[in-house]
């Protein structure tokens, strides 16, 4: 109605009167307002605020000032704000709802102890690991799970993580002789592995060998780690040797038998020691000397007398 003044007279039948007035004032509505965060991430929540009314109605149902509310999809809240006269007013707010960012994180998962891997993220623009490093990929060598929490350009971020495992690496070992006398085999064995391969092409564990050189075998297990191991095997030369004495005697005779040579030691068939040694044979017979150089290494003669 029109705010004024209002004025009324009564006359009954028998002609007399009565009159009253009464003034009509406009009150204004309450101005209502919605607080709070327009835009929230995916799986969050916000808290709206009304302010300007005594009482509220939410479109939520809530008859408080606040309304905390989780949408999933962007969505238009309402409240009617009402003053102590009950006068009131309606207001709008919409929450728009953000996708949280895809992340994704890739290599390798397994490696082997001493080895290191790269982690590679995608689906944010900014990114923050739990070992302190930044950026959108990390360099990593021990085991334990690693998390990275994506931020992407609406604000919105998310984490994902994955776990490192790390495969024991075989200590590869070689024993064996390191020199080798000429015209002689040695064994060079291998341990620490399942699997063998040398740089000769043997993939058994142990290695016969007839000369010097430096061998090197690698050495892996079931999960494909591997080491090396190396050693250098030094060629030994044999001692000089010729043996000297008469081919034929005869019977009841004796004769000289001597060894020439650069050797160390000597060892006669007839278990004598020197350089030299006189026999008196009664039938025919193979004599054997057998020469230690200075090195270890044997060189052996015979003679047929």
């Amino acid at each position: 109605s029109t705010p004024g003044t209002y004025s009324v007279t009564v006359t009954n039948l028998q002609g007399c009167q009565s009159s009253d007035t009464i003034s009509v004032h406009t009150r204004p509505n309450p101005v209502v307002q919605i607080s709070g965060s327009s835009m929230i991430c995916a799986g969050g929540s916000v808290t709206l605020n009304a302010t300007g009314g005594s009482t509220y109605e939410w479109s939520t149902g809530s008859t408080n000032n606040s309304t905390t509310v989780m949408p999933t999809v962007t969505t238009d809240y309402s409240v009617t704000g009402y003053d102590q006269y009950g006068c009131f007013s309606p207001a709008h707010k919409t929450v728009n709802v953000e996708a949280l960012p895809d992340i994704h994180i890739s290599g390798t998962n397994a490696i082997c102890y001493g080895d290191s891997t790269t982690f590679t993220v995608t689906g944010g623009s900014q990114y923050h690991w739990n070992t302190g490093a930044q950026g959108d990929h990390i360099r990593v060598a021990n085991a334990g799970s690693y998390t990275v929490t994506a931020t992407s350009t609406n604000g919105c971020s998310s984490s994902e993580s994955i776990t490192l495992t790390l495969y024991p690496t075989p200590v590869a070992s070689i024993t064996g002789a390191t020199s080798i006398c000429e015209n002689t085999s040695a064994t060079l064995i291998a341990q620490g592995g399942d699997f063998y391969h040398w740089n000769t092409g043997s993939t058994s564990p142990t290695l016969t060998i007839t000369s010097g050189g430096t061998y090197t075998v690698e050495v892996s297990n079931g999960y494909d780690c591997s080491s090396t191991a190396s050693i250098t095997v030094t060629d030994l030369s044999a001692p000089t040797l010729y043996l000297s004495g008469a081919g034929s005697i005869c019977e009841g005779s004796g004769t000289h038998l001597v060894a020439y040579g650069n050797a160390a030691q000597y060892q006669w068939s007839t278990g004598e020691t020197g350089q030299d040694v006189t026999v008196t044979p009664t039938t025919s017979t193979l004599y054997h000397i057998t020469a230690t150089g200075a090195n270890g290494c044997l060189k052996t003669d015979s003679l047929y007398l």
